[in-house]
Formats: structure tokens, C-alpha cells, sequence
């Protein structure tokens, strides 16, 4: 990946199943990064995930933590006793915040950002599409699940 100010090539999300996480995870996706993932269970977007080429750990798979260069969470992970952050702090991973992340990946670009107590996901998708039509060039990130985006 070569966009925001840094460059990571296997970055690695706690909670891949999360909305926020899933929508960072499949934008990298879409742009070559080699994503890997962990997440309790295996939901319809884990799937996704997957079938869009996601490595996506289980309960009983063993991490080699030294095999990424980049540990994402989400606030809903806890970092004083979470076994996974444990191991890559042990082997030096960088470990980031999922919107530090999303800062570096969008810094460089023109952003639209929809904001609000109801309708994001709708606002987002129908700008998505918007923009489609006209022929802009534009990647999009959602936190739901939207038809247009092949339900991503």
C-alpha cells in the first residue's frame, strides 16, 4: 500500500468482523494489501472478508504475530488483557487504532465524510453512487452493509 504516510504490506485486525474494521479491511483490500484478521466469530461479513482473499483467523488458530508488520484494533478491543496484543507486543508489532489507520489511508486523498445521529449509511451509499455515475473515481467506505456495493 502505498497511500497515507506510511506503507503497510500485512496488516493485521483485531476484530476484522467489526463495521469499522470490515470497511477498512475491505478498502485495503481493494487496493492490493495482503489483510489478515481475527474475529470471535465467523459472521457473513467474516465470509466476505474471506471470499475478497482476507486470511481470517479462528479460536484455535496460532498466530505468528512476527509475520505482520501492523496491528489494527477497535475500541472494542481490550489492550490490558486481549492474549492476541499481548503477542505482538511481545514480537514489536506496531500497534494502532483503527482510525489512526484510516487517517493514513485517506490524509493524501479528497475525502467526503457524512456525519450524524441517523441515515449515514444511506447518505453514503447514495454519494457513492452518485459519484459511480459520473465517472469519478472513487473508493468508499461504509460502516453497513449497502446492495450497491456488493454488500460491503
Amino acid at each position: 500500500m502505498k497511500e497515507g504516510r506510511n506503507s503497510y504490506q500485512r496488516p493485521f485486525f483485531l476484530g476484522i468482523g467489526g463495521s469499522g474494521m470490515s470497511s477498512l479491511a475491505f478498502l485495503l483490500l481493494s487496493k492490493g494489501v495482503k489483510v489478515s484478521g481475527y474475529d470471535g466469530k465467523i459472521s457473513e461479513t467474516v465470509t466476505k472478508l474471506i471470499s475478497d482473499g482476507a486470511e481470517v483467523l479462528g479460536k484455535n488458530d496460532v498466530l505468528e504475530a512476527g509475520d505482520y508488520d501492523l496491528a489494527v484494533y477497535s475500541s472494542a478491543i481490550r489492550l490490558d488483557s486481549h492474549p492476541l496484543v499481548k503477542k505482538f507486543k511481545e514480537n514489536g508489532v506496531p500497534l494502532v487504532h483503527r482510525s489512526s489507520l484510516l487517517h493514513d489511508v485517506m490524509s493524501e486523498k479528497k475525502q467526503i465524510s457524512v456525519a450524524g445521529s441517523h441515515g449515514k449509511t444511506t447518505t453514503t451509499a447514495m454519494t457513492a453512487f452518485l459519484l459511480e455515475k459520473c465517472g469519478a473515481s472513487a473508493s468508499v467506505m461504509v460502516g453497513g452493509e449497502v446492495a450497491f456495493l456488493n454488500g460491503r
